[in-house]
């Protein structure tokens, strides 16, 4: 009788400890989901869609996506569409490069903060940002003479560059006079001596180039 008593005992107490491990089990599952959703809710995203100037999709342009306070740096292409979507982006601010397929940089936004839960739209329309930025330009007369100036400036060095070929080229052929006068057309448009132009052979002629 007593013996048996003992071996119920022993059966209702492996239950009992049967139970609490379950819970145990199930307070550790829990409290490991508790720990881990923090981590991912401090993340978010960034989507949008590239269209050209001429209101095409930019198809397989590369998105740039470059963290300023710490660094990190990411990237996706566009779709078929035109779309991207990057997920999983810690929280701050980025600088937002748009590439196109041979890697010449079309737009960047600076300063783009994303946020925690859904991603952050940053769709580019190349059509509205260049008619926004002439319009700047037109209410701004410091920037758009800056703009000129530029022109101006790029004009002078397709010169510049097409005179220094031309005298490099005469050079190689031993034609010293000829392509001593072409330096100094150069060195005369640019405001500088010959022999101050790095790409003009140092701007000096052989002994005898002058007889």
């Amino acid at each position: 009788m007593t013996r048996g008593y003992k071996r119920g005992v022993g059966a209702a107490e492996a239950r009992r400890w049967m139970r609490r491990s379950s819970l145990l089990g199930l307070f550790l599952t829990l409290g490991s989901l508790v720990i881990v959703a923090p981590v991912f809710a401090q993340t978010g995203g960034l989507t949008g869609k590239v269209t050209l100037q001429d209101g095409s999709p930019c198809v397989k342009c590369t998105v740039q996506i470059d963290r300023q306070e710490i660094k990190g740096n990411y990237h996706v292409q566009t779709n078929k569409k035109g779309e991207f979507v990057y997920v999983g982006l810690p929280i701050g601010n980025y600088k937002i490069t748009f590439l196109d397929p041979n890697g010449r940089q079309l737009f960047n936004f600076g300063g783009k903060h994303i946020g925690m839960g859904d991603p952050t739209d940053a769709s580019l329309d190349m059509a509205k940002e260049m008619a926004t930025a002439k319009k700047e330009q037109q209410a701004n007369p410091e920037a758009q003479k800056q703009l000129q100036e530029e022109a101006k400036e790029q004009k002078q060095f397709a010169g510049l560059k097409q005179l220094f070929d031309q005298g490099n080229a005469l050079y190689d052929q031993k034609q010293y006079e000829q392509a001593a006068a072409v330096f100094e057309q150069a060195a005369a448009l640019e405001g500088q001596e010959p022999d101050r132009h790095p790409q003009s052979r140092g701007g000096q002629l052989p002994q005898g180039a002058h007889e």
